[in-house]
């Protein structure tokens, strides 16, 4: 079995319907919306695309990755995305995962 293989395997294992969907409009949805607390219990509120383009370097094939799985974090929650199964992020992490595999950058 290929790495590819195994990751998607992985992934749909314990699929659960998602419940109290979060109904989304195409913009920006309140499961990206995050707040962070350092070490020091300050906190502050952002949002999960603020984080990535700094980290990823706005490189957001691997963006995506994150995303897809920040929204597969809130459906086994029960705060999914409507109408976006856990199957459809995974697949989407694979596809991600592939073209970075494919391409080398």
């Amino acid at each position: 079995m290929n790495i590819i293989d195994f990751m998607e395997n992985r992934f749909l294992e314990g699929l659960i319907n998602d419940t109290k969907e979060v109904e989304s409009d195409g913009g920006s949805t309140k499961y990206y919306q995050i707040t962070i607390t350092n070490d020091k219990g300050e906190s502050f509120n952002c949002e999960l695309n603020d984080i990535l383009r700094d980290v990823f370097n706005n490189q957001w094939d691997l963006c995506n990755i994150v995303k897809a799985s920040r929204r597969i974090s809130e459906a086994r929650q029960g705060k999914g995305k409507k109408d976006v199964s856990i199957q459809y992020d995974a697949k989407k992490i694979i596809w991600f995962a592939e073209e970075i595999n494919k391409y080398g950058k």
